[in-house]
């Protein structure tokens, strides 16, 4: 009786191959966890570390009846075994369970983090492939030769793509934040090559980053300096235009009708006044010639075409005006000299008629004697002047 107790006690010929079977595939399973497998290295490399991992998830689960087999027939074995013999079991079967659970949920949080690994991975060269690509576009861009000074229209065209970029650069900063921030954390996680290979990775991104945000302020700024030059001349040219022709409408083009000899001196002293002016703007004349030469040394012909045109118009236009109010002014001022002339000559006619008029009067009260009258023609003889 006994000894048909102790038989019965015994486990079954297939508990026993399970378990063997169980022990074996469990320190065969933790013999590859135990090889880091859940760091940051090329990415097929941890594609096929995945597919291992869900492998040997699959595997696992394929060892689930085995396992349920197992502590079925421990319960059994643990009833029928004396107290001893049925610790023993259920201590070994615990000891099997446990690492059982353990197995599974390291697979379980080693795929987990390893998918995100992955994802973190593929975003980070997604983001930086982006980068690249943008500051690649982006530096055809800035190489692209500035335009002539004096092309308002494409300065100012450049100009607004230039402040674009810009905007765009603040836009996307955030983005180049985010890649540093994601690249330095998953260094840490990574293997020593790969993090190597990252860190040279986000240290050229950088750069070129640094590179393209210094070029596009630098060209920005040379942009509005251009623009700027190109206006301010621009406004130069059309205030000296202006002005000559004002000029011209006021002294040369209106006509003038003199009525007085103060009406006549006021307009030489005009005259006088505009020449002066006239004079003065040479300088004017001057440093718009040397801008505008400046400007054309500078540029390629089709550029400057129309710049030049607008200078040469210019300085004959003014020279016309100069040499106009020249002649306008001689020819007042000949004018005014023979009119003041002719204003002495009245004035000493008119000391003179008015010295005759009083002598005049004195010889009215002469009486009729011949000796009193021929006197006083003798006098009025001495008198006699023709200017």
């Amino acid at each position: 009786m006994v000894l048909s107790s102790a038989f019965d006690s015994l486990p079954p010929v297939q508990y026993k191959e399970t378990m063997n079977t169980i022990l074996l595939w469990i320190q065969q399973s933790e013999a590859k966890l135990s090889i880091p497998q859940v760091t940051v290295t090329e990415y097929e490399i941890m594609v096929q570390r995945l597919r291992e991992l869900k492998a040997l998830q699959s595997s696992l689960q394929e060892q689930q009846d085995g396992l349920n087999y197992l502590s079925t027939t421990m319960e059994e074995m643990y009833r029928k075994a004396p107290l001893e013999v049925s610790q023993k079991y259920r201590s070994e079967m615990e000891g099997i369970v446990g690492r059982w659970k353990n197995l599974s949920a390291q697979l379980v949080e080693n795929c987990q983090k390893l998918e995100e690994q992955m994802t973190k991975l593929q975003q980070f060269q997604n983001d930086s492939k982006t980068l690249k690509k943008w500051m690649a576009e982006v530096d055809v861009f800035l190489k692209e030769e500035l335009p002539a000074l004096g092309d308002s229209e494409a300065l100012e065209k450049q100009l607004e793509q230039c402040a674009a970029l810009v905007n765009d650069i603040q836009t996307i900063e955030p983005s180049l934040n985010s890649v540093n921030e994601i690249g330095k954390k998953m260094k840490n996680e990574a293997e020593p090559e790969f993090a190597s290979k990252m860190q040279t990775e986000l240290k050229e991104l950088n750069s070129q980053w640094d590179h393209i945000c210094q070029q596009a302020y630098a060209k920005k700024a040379a942009l509005k300096s251009g623009l700027d030059k190109t206006v301010n001349l621009r406004k130069d040219l059309s205030e000296m235009h202006e002005w000559i022709t004002q000029a011209e409408e006021e002294y040369l083009e209106r006509d003038f009708d003199y009525k007085t000899p103060d009406e006549l001196q006021k307009a030489v002293e005009e005259l006088k006044r505009a020449k002066e002016e006239a004079v003065q703007k040479e300088v004017k004349v001057t440093l718009l010639t040397d801008s505008v030469n400046s400007f054309i040394a500078r540029a390629p012909p089709a550029a400057h075409e129309a710049l030049k045109k607008e200078l040469d118009v210019l300085t004959t236009n003014y020279q016309r005006l100069c040499s106009r109010l020249d002649g306008k002014c001689k020819t007042l001022e000949e004018v005014w000299a023979c009119w003041h002339e002719l204003l002495l000559y009245l004035d000493v006619e008119n000391k003179w008629l008015n010295e005759m008029e009083s002598k005049l009067r004195a010889t009215e009260n002469i009486q009729e004697g011949t000796e009193e009258i021929s006197e006083a023609l003798d006098i009025l003889a001495t008198q006699q002047w023709y200017p």
